[in-house]
């Protein structure tokens, strides 16, 4: 009797342990294109459809403010510009609106044209990218404090509604998949 108890012990943990393949949906998935590239704060991780994932990290600070859309109504922006090294832009950048200031906690994205639509416990991102501008339709985001400071991290985020903003003229094909990490100054 002991040991058909001690054998049903043995096979229960063995059933228990994780399985030896990673999951290959997870981004930071070794196992998965560009998943071997280890986020570091204030960078980003672009996944195209079929194409292997690149990260940018960004050089310039990273801030939070209040700020207004361009209908003047006031949201909470978490953002950074940035230049790809390989191409020749005037501009890039990436953005987590808000409400308002947020607290710690996660916050569903919602698709808003204007982030002054943006309601409260939600959050917004965009990225404008080798001059066009690329919102996020799906996933969550989460906010945590970090020696005072916002952090802001997201993984799979669903981007789409490419939208040309300057006279590049590559756009990031729809269904992209980004994951993020912001960290405020």
């Amino acid at each position: 009797m002991k040991n058909h108890i001690l054998a049903l012990m043995l096979l229960t943990a063995i059933a228990c342990q994780p399985a030896e393949t990673p999951n290959p949906n997870n981004p930071n998935n070794p196992n998965n294109p560009g998943g071997n590239t280890a986020l570091t704060d204030n960078s980003m991780r672009i996944t195209p459809p079929g194409a292997a994932a690149f990260v940018i990290n960004f050089t310039n600070p990273t801030s939070g403010d209040m700020e207004n859309d361009s209908r003047g109504r006031p949201f909470f922006a978490v953002k950074n510009i940035f230049l790809v090294p390989d191409a020749n832009r005037q501009f890039d950048r990436i953005a987590v609106g808000f409400k308002s200031q947020p607290a710690a906690g996660t916050y569903p994205i919602v698709n808003v044209n204007y982030y002054g639509d943006i309601p409260e416990g939600k959050a917004a991102m965009n990225v404008t990218y080798q001059g066009w501008n690329h919102r996020a339709s799906a996933g969550t985001v989460v906010v945590s404090l970090v020696n005072g400071k916002i952090k802001v991290e997201a993984n799979d985020l669903l981007m789409g509604g490419g939208a040309r903003v300057t006279g590049d003229t590559t756009a990031l094909p729809d269904s992209s998949r980004c994951d993020v990490r912001l960290l405020t100054f």
